[in-house]
């Protein structure tokens, strides 16, 4: 074979992985939609029963809550290990825009009280009043904000865990610490294929997702300790959206 006959062979190979990833980036739209439209339904009528002007049993309202809740922490994980796949393909690209970080936090937080199960540990904040636009995706910022925050409360057996802000620098710091810190898994990030065939992928998913994403804006998700590991968790750093003097970097 010559090297002209090599090149094509090449070539050939990989169109044909091109238009195989193509395929199967098509396949996984298809899936999320089947997936994504029963459970919202379900969750749906679980919001339309609770805010019914009907009173409801106790045990009626609480039923309806959990399958509330289930249904959206499925349709969760449905969409992380979606989104997770797709960006493996290169089916997922990232667009991120200037992006008000207050309503993602709100958000985050309001999901993490809203858990099944209550955490064992004190959730504390220490947040700027003013938080400020940062490059990032609306749709998905409050995700990525919930993610480290829900691997903590739900490995945390006592004492608390904090959520801190502050700008250095051209970029937004959040930080999420666990005290004491071994809320904090030992690899706490993992990719789609590897959680799905050793059986539990929400959280890893989830969190390697969010860093993937944040990378891909420019910013970095990664763990982090203080006090000599008796306090660890996640460190989260943004692009600002904005210069000092106000205007949008995109200016």
């Amino acid at each position: 074979m010559n090297g002209d006959e090599g090149a094509a062979g090449t070539s050939d190979g990989e169109e044909a992985a091109g238009d195989r990833a193509q395929r199967e980036v098509r396949l996984l739209r298809i899936a999320a939609h089947d997936l994504r439209a029963p459970l919202a339904n379900v969750r749906s009528y679980a919001d339309l029963a609770l805010a019914s002007k009907q009173p409801l049993e106790p045990r009626v309202q609480r039923a309806l809550s959990v399958i509330r809740r289930n249904a959206d922490r499925a349709l969760g994980m449905v969409e992380d290990a979606i989104e997770s796949l797709r960006m493996d393909r290169g089916g997922l690209p990232a667009e991120p825009e200037p992006t008000p970080l207050l309503p993602a936090m709100e958000k985050a937080l309001a999901r993490a009280r809203d858990r099944a199960e209550p955490s064992r540990a004190d959730l504390r904040l220490s947040l700027p009043g003013t938080l400020p636009l940062v490059l990032a995706e609306q749709e998905r910022l409050p995700r990525i904000l919930y993610a480290p925050l829900e691997h903590l409360l739900a490995r945390a057996e006592s004492g608390e865990v904090l959520v801190r802000g502050r700008e250095d620098r051209g970029t937004f710091v959040i930080t999420w610490l666990a005290t004491p810190g071994d809320a904090l898994a030992p690899s706490p990030f993992g990719r789609a294929e590897r959680m799905l065939s050793e059986g539990h992928m929400e959280d890893p998913v989830r969190l390697d997702l969010a860093r993937r994403l944040v990378d891909a804006w420019g910013g970095e998700l990664s763990t982090h300790e203080e006090d000599a590991g008796a306090s660890r968790g996640f460190r989260l750093t943004l692009l600002l959206a904005q210069r000092d003097d106000g205007q949008l970097l995109a200016d």
